[in-house]
């Protein structure tokens, strides 16, 4: 029976501070190599497919994130059984984001490397405690994203007129006022001051999938233009227009989003140069 390699040590604190101070796709990539079997120990935990009924195999590192949501009442007799109770009432981010297992894995690592980017290794004493970082660090980081998500489902069902400012994408690319809706471009510099260039979007309705105006209407293709509708306009999270719209999981409309407005960006960009 062919036994699991397992990374030294040295090699993925290594690894770690590598990403930290150069973090580029080809060091992601390692890195996220290194820590798939911690990675796939919260897929496992938080995946939609647990059954409530199924006892689930705990690491250290799940033990300690299920405790972000115990109280030490619940800790005052079987810690094993106290263990299951607090992974039985938690806010699933899978089921309530309609989260498959590859979208769930794909937010977890999204987290992961967020986490990863921040490591100084001269703070914290050297590239030897990237994984001690990683421990203390990481469940902090995955508690507000199961919030996040929990929030998100809301999103499904169109309960509220105005717009929901919860940035269920990348919101921070996109400004609302009573104008309408803006897209981030760039920054110049005005009077010694920072200033943020925005392209106003033209009134995202549903016409604007089949009738654009121009340049819209050879800049964007169809696919692109329903996204940009069905989010910025219907206030639909990623996973609830995959479902929507048939894809297989949620990376393929943020892809689809992010390019609408790459494009959008390059088209006005020269133009404002």
């Amino acid at each position: 029976m062919l036994k699991r390699k397992r990374n030294k040590l040295s090699s993925t604190n290594a690894l770690g501070a590598q990403y930290a101070i150069d973090p580029t796709p080809e060091a992601a990539a390692k890195l996220i190599d290194a820590f798939q079997g911690f990675i796939q120990n919260y897929v496992t935990l938080l995946s939609p497919r647990r059954h409530q009924s199924t006892k689930t195999r705990l690491t250290k590192n799940t033990k300690e994130f299920l405790r972000l949501f115990a109280s030490a009442s619940d800790f005052t007799g079987n810690q094993d059984q106290a263990y299951q109770m607090v992974l039985r009432r938690l806010p699933n981010m899978a089921k309530q984001s309609l989260m498959d297992d590859e979208d769930l894995k794909q937010s977890i690592i999204e987290a992961f490397l967020d986490v990863s980017q921040k490591f100084d290794p001269v703070k914290c004493g050297g590239i030897g405690t990237f994984t001690g970082y990683i421990d203390t660090h990481f469940k902090w980081a995955l508690k507000p994203l199961l919030f996040r998500s929990h929030e998100d489902a809301a999103k499904y069902q169109p309960l509220h007129e105005e717009i929901l400012d919860e940035q269920s994408f990348y919101g921070y690319d996109i400004e609302y006022d009573e104008s309408g809706i803006h897209i981030h471009s760039s920054h110049e510099m005005t009077d010694g001051s920072k200033a943020t260039i925005t392209i106003d979007l033209p009134i995202l309705t549903p016409v604007f999938v089949s009738c654009p105006i121009p340049p819209y209407d050879m800049l964007l293709n169809k696919q692109e233009r329903v996204v940009l509708v069905k989010h910025l306009l219907e206030d639909k999270s990623p996973s609830a227009i995959a479902a929507e719209l048939g894809y297989s999981n949620a990376g393929k409309i943020r892809e689809i989003y992010d390019g609408a407005l790459n494009k959008i960006r390059a088209h006005f960009g020269e133009q404002l140069c």
